[in-house]
């Protein structure tokens, strides 16, 4: 049974401490900050989700916060927003936060004046209500719907319940769901994959390579795509993909196009990766280009002489940009422009325009070749469409 409960309420105190017992304190007060954090933080997404409301996790730690401060000056224990209470209380069919007021109100009753009620109250019947509250929390649906769409996901919410059945303190069962999320990620990440892209046929935008699509490569120019940011796990995977992908073609290739775009921040071994592939695509006598590079990567690049090294003419804003100042090098228009309709090559000519503003010699020169041929291929589209409505 519960037993003897002391009834009244402690008067308000600031705690006598010395300083060491303050030092002390803090990797306790930590953890159980996180703890309550995840504790409170979880349950109240889960019920403005089921209840279509939102939440401020600011405010959620601000009224944590000020509960526990409270609890301090009157000598009481650490509290958060507990699962089993809010399950509870939901139960109970509470529908607002009066619902809190309410029970502290009768709290405060019960603290003073009627504590020897509950002196032969069976434990059993407290864990009760908690076991059927929770219970009711836990959803085996989700569960069961994780393991269909995602096995990694249903693995890591599996394991993260046993540890809160098997540790006795909640805290290391959150540390082990913590570190088990981020090995996965950083093992998902690590693979590295990449897309080949081409020029869609007919129309001026880069897709992925495929049996399924109606999209061309670029003649001598590989384009390949991260399907993640780069960052030191993936790195070398996406290096040697992309070496491999040249080992094993057999058209030639003058230039490699690497599409930045996903990639917003780079680390040191990540910079080292490119200028290691731009010395491997050079000993094979073919270009590193780089495209849609982030201002924050590119700054990393220039302090570690990276862009020294694959050349700032070789970084473009657009992969556009990219592929036409590989067309004006290998003078490979002809073939690229078949198919393109007269609206997607006047496209094409304002980028050329748009480069040939900031170009200089030779590749002014170039540029101003292909803006040639570029007007006299709309000419003959434009000319095969009279043709055509005729």
């Amino acid at each position: 049974v519960v037993g003897e409960i002391p009834a009244g309420l402690a008067p308000p105190k600031l705690p006598d401490l010395a300083l060491d017992q303050w030092a002390a304190l803090i990797p306790g007060a930590l953890a159980l900050a996180l703890v309550n954090f995840a504790e409170g933080i979880g349950p109240a997404r889960s019920f403005a989700t089921k209840y279509r409301y939102s939440i401020s996790p600011d405010q959620e730690l601000i009224g944590l916060g000020a509960a526990n401060f409270g609890a301090g000056l009157f000598q009481g224990f650490p509290i958060g927003s507990s699962l089993s209470k809010s399950a509870a209380n939901e139960a109970a069919g509470a529908k607002s936060q009066m619902s809190g007021l309410v029970a502290a109100g009768l709290t405060v009753l019960v603290a003073l004046f009627l504590t020897p009620i509950f002196r032969n109250l069976p434990e059993a019947t407290l864990a009760a209500i908690v076991i059927v509250a929770i219970y009711g929390m836990f959803k085996w649906r989700e569960m069961l719907r994780l393991a269909r769409l995602r096995r990694t996901d249903f693995v890591l919410a599996l394991v993260t319940f046993l540890g809160v059945l098997t540790f006795e303190e909640a805290l290391w069962a959150l540390l082990l769901a913590v570190v088990l999320s981020l090995l996965a990620l950083v093992w998902r990440t690590s693979q590295g994959h990449i897309s080949e892209l081409g020029l869609a046929r007919g129309r001026l935008i880069f897709e992925p390579l495929g049996p399924d699509v109606d999209v061309e490569p670029i003649d001598r120019l590989l384009i390949f795509a991260p399907e993640e940011s780069l960052f030191f796990a993936n790195a070398d995977t996406v290096r040697v993909q992309i070496t491999n992908r040249l080992a094993a073609g057999s058209e030639p290739v003058d230039g490699v196009l690497l599409d930045l775009e996903l990639t917003n921040e780079l680390d040191v071994p990540s910079a080292e990766m490119l200028k290691e592939l731009h010395d491997d695509l050079d000993a094979a006598g073919v270009h590193l280009l780089l495209a849609r590079v982030r201002p924050a990567v590119r700054d990393l690049l220039e302090r570690s002489g990276v862009v020294a090294v694959i050349g700032p003419d070789h970084i473009y804003k657009r992969v556009l940009m990219g592929v036409l100042a590989h067309l004006t090098r290998t003078g490979g228009h002809a073939s690229t422009l078949l198919g393109l309709s007269g609206a997607t090559l006047k496209m094409l000519q304002q980028a050329v325009a748009e480069m040939l503003a900031q170009a200089e010699e030779p590749q002014r020169a170039q540029l101003a070749a292909l803006n040639v041929e570029l007007g006299a291929a709309i000419d003959r589209a434009e000319g095969g469409q009279d043709g055509n409505s005729k």
